[in-house]
Formats: C-alpha cells, structure tokens, sequence
C-alpha cells in the first residue's frame, strides 16, 4: 500500500461540457435528461403542428400538454401532432389523446387535430384503438389528407393503417 490515497484525485466530467459529444451513451443520457423536445410550426396558412422528438412517459407527458392546450383553444384551425422524432410512449400520452378528444367533443365526427406516428408509438396507438377516435396516420401528408377529408372518426381504417394494425 505504498500509495497515499491523499495524493489520488477523482475528477469527474460534465458529460455536457465535452466537446466531442461524449459517444452514443452519453447522448442517450443526455437527451433522457433533458426530456423530449416539443415544438410548433406552421404547416400551411390553415393549420399548425406539434412535433415531439424524444421519449413521453407519465413524468414528460406535460410538455406535450402544455404545448398542445393553447394550440387548440377557441381555434377552429385542424393541428398536426407529428410523433416521427418520438422513440417511445407510453399510456400516458393515450390518455392525454383522448382526454383531449373528449374535451373538444366527441360527438363531433370531424376532430380537429390527427396525429402521425411511426415504430412502437404507432404500434401503441394502433393496439390501444386511439385510430378508432383520432386519425392516426404514418405519414404527414396522409394526415394532412385526413385533416383536409374531415371524415368521422375512424378514418385511419381508410388511409392503410388497419392492415399494418399488428406489424
């Protein structure tokens, strides 16, 4: 034991403070501490969209929320829920789906908004029946088409996604 454990010094590194990124592992950290990011645009002089890139659970779902309660208050204008960037969500954000349905009226055939996912958030709301409320759509240009077709509730059976329903 000839080394004085006062001579040794632990250094620790602000992951975030690399300038080299800090590799693949250190990202994924990163991003998980960070939460999703969510934000809004404009997708044509009619309409607006929300677009998550991350991961939604039961403690990020908020953001989600937060974003998508003014988008929606006393407009009329259809809005775009893009979850391409979203890797992962979980029931959570169903809820809030259809909550958010609910709240703008279910009786109404027509929903205001439609939603475009892709990987296990597709597959979740395939499998939860979200598409039997909600169009939910694979692409941003069929959920365009769904938004401007104002079809009743269900439309995603039309645009191909009853078929995929448990790939």
């Amino acid at each position: 034991m000839g080394r004085d454990m006062a001579e040794t010094r632990q250094t620790t590194v602000d992951p975030a403070s690399r300038t080299d990124g800090g590799g693949p592992a250190v990202q994924m950290l990163l991003a998980e501490v960070r939460g999703p990011e969510v934000t809004e645009r404009m997708i044509d002089p009619r309409g607006k969209a929300i677009q998550v890139r991350g991961e939604l659970d039961l403690a990020t779902v908020g953001r989600l929320e937060a974003r998508l309660d003014p988008a929606l208050a006393g407009n009329s204008s259809p809005l775009l829920i893009d979850f391409t960037g979203c890797g992962f969500m979980d029931s959570s954000v169903v809820a809030l789906l259809i909550n958010l349905r609910v709240r703008l009226g279910n009786s109404d055939p027509a929903p205001r908004f439609a939603v475009v996912a892709q990987g296990q958030p597709l597959r979740l709301l395939l499998l939860t029946g979200v598409d039997q409320m909600i169009p939910v759509c694979a692409s941003v240009p069929e959920a365009l088409g769904a938004l401007e077709d104002a079809e009743p509730s269900g439309a995603s059976e039309s645009n191909g996604l009853a078929e995929a329903r448990f790939r």
